[in-house]
């Protein structure tokens, strides 16, 4: 008896695991090209005495397969020249 409810949950675990990978779409996600990063600098205000760089820089790089627009996280980015194309640091 202790071997059949060992199987059982076995099985339903092994369900439980490969469902969710079955289900899981095939082609892109997403897909970003460095190429045409949008710039948007913003006026800083700082007060006096402030000891951070507050990120005065945004960049903006666009999803090309649901065409969302991403922000760049981050206080610094570049974009350089790459293989093929453009590439940020």
């Amino acid at each position: 008896m202790q071997k059949l409810i060992r199987r059982i949950v076995l099985f339903v675990l092994l369900i439980s695991i490969t469902l969710p990978l079955m289900a899981a779409e095939e082609g892109l996600v997403g897909w970003w090209k460095f190429d045409d990063i949008r710039v948007e600098r913003r006026e800083l205000e700082m007060v006096r005495g402030e000891t951070f760089l507050p990120k005065e820089v945004f960049g903006f790089v666009k999803n090309r397969i649901n065409n969302i627009e991403s922000d760049l996280n981050g206080k610094f980015f570049k974009q350089v020249k790459g293989v093929s194309g453009g590439a940020v640091l």
